[in-house]
Protein backbone atom coordinates (compact mmCIF):
# COMPACT_ATOMS: atom_id res chain seq x y z
CA UNK A 1 0.00 0.00 0.00
CA UNK A 2 1.12 3.50 -0.65
CA UNK A 3 -0.40 5.17 2.43
CA UNK A 4 -3.08 5.02 5.10
CA UNK A 5 -6.51 3.87 4.03
CA UNK A 6 -8.96 6.75 3.73
CA UNK A 7 -12.23 6.26 5.61
CA UNK A 8 -15.04 8.52 4.51
CA UNK A 9 -17.70 9.88 6.80
CA UNK A 10 -21.06 11.53 6.31
CA UNK A 11 -20.15 14.18 8.84
CA UNK A 12 -18.64 17.46 7.74
CA UNK A 13 -14.91 17.92 7.80
CA UNK A 14 -11.88 16.14 6.44
CA UNK A 15 -11.92 12.42 5.74
CA UNK A 16 -10.48 10.34 8.54
CA UNK A 17 -7.31 8.31 8.09
CA UNK A 18 -8.71 5.55 10.28
CA UNK A 19 -6.52 6.44 13.25
CA UNK A 20 -8.21 7.28 16.53
CA UNK A 21 -7.19 10.53 18.22
CA UNK A 22 -5.02 10.18 21.31
CA UNK A 23 -7.09 9.83 24.48
CA UNK A 24 -6.50 12.60 26.98
CA UNK A 25 -7.36 12.45 30.64
CA UNK A 26 -8.37 15.33 32.76
CA UNK A 27 -5.97 15.96 35.64
CA UNK A 28 -8.88 16.82 37.95
CA UNK A 29 -10.43 13.32 37.76
CA UNK A 30 -8.82 10.35 39.39
CA UNK A 31 -9.70 6.73 38.64
CA UNK A 32 -9.45 5.93 42.35
CA UNK A 33 -12.06 8.46 43.50
CA UNK A 34 -14.74 6.67 45.53
CA UNK A 35 -16.94 9.71 46.02
CA UNK A 36 -16.40 9.53 49.77
CA UNK A 37 -14.78 12.96 49.81
CA UNK A 38 -18.06 14.47 48.57
CA UNK A 39 -20.20 12.61 51.10
CA UNK A 40 -19.71 13.06 54.85
CA UNK A 41 -19.96 9.37 55.75
CA UNK A 42 -20.03 9.76 59.52
CA UNK A 43 -22.97 12.18 59.34
CA UNK A 44 -25.02 10.26 56.78
CA UNK A 45 -27.61 7.64 57.75
CA UNK A 46 -28.45 5.46 54.78
CA UNK A 47 -31.41 3.18 54.26
CA UNK A 48 -30.86 -0.04 52.28
CA UNK A 49 -34.12 -1.54 51.03
CA UNK A 50 -35.53 -3.86 48.38
CA UNK A 51 -38.08 -2.72 45.82
CA UNK A 52 -40.06 -4.73 43.29
CA UNK A 53 -43.01 -2.47 42.49
CA UNK A 54 -43.22 -1.09 38.95
CA UNK A 55 -40.23 -3.08 37.68
CA UNK A 56 -42.00 -5.99 35.94
CA UNK A 57 -41.28 -8.32 38.85
CA UNK A 58 -37.55 -7.59 38.96
CA UNK A 59 -35.96 -7.00 42.36
CA UNK A 60 -33.84 -3.89 42.89
CA UNK A 61 -31.76 -2.95 45.94
CA UNK A 62 -31.97 0.74 46.76
CA UNK A 63 -29.58 2.77 48.91
CA UNK A 64 -31.10 6.12 49.84
CA UNK A 65 -30.42 8.96 52.24
CA UNK A 66 -27.51 10.67 50.49
CA UNK A 67 -27.21 14.44 50.57
CA UNK A 68 -25.53 14.59 47.19
CA UNK A 69 -26.29 14.81 43.50
CA UNK A 70 -25.82 12.16 40.81
CA UNK A 71 -22.32 13.37 39.93
CA UNK A 72 -21.08 12.77 43.47
CA UNK A 73 -22.82 9.40 43.75
CA UNK A 74 -21.55 7.90 40.49
CA UNK A 75 -18.09 6.81 41.80
CA UNK A 76 -19.65 5.27 44.92
CA UNK A 77 -22.27 3.49 42.79
CA UNK A 78 -19.51 2.10 40.59
CA UNK A 79 -17.68 0.76 43.63
CA UNK A 80 -20.85 -0.83 45.06
CA UNK A 81 -21.67 -2.42 41.70
CA UNK A 82 -18.22 -3.99 41.63
CA UNK A 83 -18.62 -5.31 45.18
CA UNK A 84 -22.01 -6.87 44.38
CA UNK A 85 -21.07 -7.97 40.87
CA UNK A 86 -24.18 -6.49 39.33
CA UNK A 87 -25.44 -3.57 37.28
CA UNK A 88 -27.08 -0.45 38.59
CA UNK A 89 -27.31 3.30 38.45
CA UNK A 90 -27.02 6.46 40.50
CA UNK A 91 -30.12 8.63 40.42
CA UNK A 92 -30.97 11.92 42.17
CA UNK A 93 -30.07 11.07 45.78
CA UNK A 94 -30.12 7.26 45.66
CA UNK A 95 -28.30 4.30 44.18
CA UNK A 96 -30.16 1.41 42.52
CA UNK A 97 -28.56 -2.03 42.08
CA UNK A 98 -30.12 -4.94 40.21
CA UNK A 99 -31.03 -7.86 42.47
CA UNK A 100 -31.37 -8.34 46.23
CA UNK A 101 -27.97 -7.34 47.66
CA UNK A 102 -29.09 -5.73 50.93
CA UNK A 103 -26.70 -7.70 53.15
CA UNK A 104 -23.65 -7.06 50.94
CA UNK A 105 -24.51 -3.39 50.59
CA UNK A 106 -25.05 -2.88 54.32
CA UNK A 107 -21.74 -4.48 55.27
CA UNK A 108 -19.80 -2.65 52.52
CA UNK A 109 -21.26 0.74 53.44
CA UNK A 110 -20.59 0.18 57.15
CA UNK A 111 -16.95 -0.59 56.31
CA UNK A 112 -16.84 2.73 54.44
CA UNK A 113 -18.01 4.54 57.59
CA UNK A 114 -21.70 5.08 56.84
CA UNK A 115 -24.48 4.44 59.33
CA UNK A 116 -26.80 1.93 57.68
CA UNK A 117 -30.39 1.02 58.52
CA UNK A 118 -32.13 -1.81 56.74
CA UNK A 119 -35.54 -1.08 55.28
CA UNK A 120 -38.22 -3.59 54.25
Amino acid sequence: MSGPKIVYTSETGKPSTGKKPAKTTSPSRSTHDTGASHLPAAQTQLIVRKEKTGRKGKTVSIVEGFNADKTSLTPLAKRLKAICGTGGTAKDSLIELQGDHRAKLASALEKMGYTVRRGN
